[in-house]
């Protein structure tokens, strides 16, 4: 049995345009498209991939948790989480 995980961020849809992110260059980078969902599904389907980031950048956040879990939590604080 395979059991993949697809970790979508924030997705430009019709229904949701995500036009604050989409508007800043700093943020526009967080953004994806669905054709890029559709892909990391593909990849996790199957004899696949056990887990997938969309867009790909998302996966060092559990790589920075894990490796420097101060530098995490100063950042989370930052951010107001």
């Amino acid at each position: 049995m395979h059991v993949g995980l697809v970790l979508p961020g924030f997705v430009v849809t019709e229904g949701f345009t995500q036009a604050p992110l989409v508007a800043s260059a700093r943020t526009r980078w967080l953004l994806s498209t669905t054709d890029k969902v559709a892909e990391a599904i593909v990849d996790a389907g199957p004899g696949g991939r056990a887990e997938r980031y969309v867009p790909r950048p998302y996966g060092l956040v559990p790589v920075v948790r894990l490796v420097a879990p101060g530098v995490w939590r100063r950042a989370a604080r930052m951010l107001g989480h």
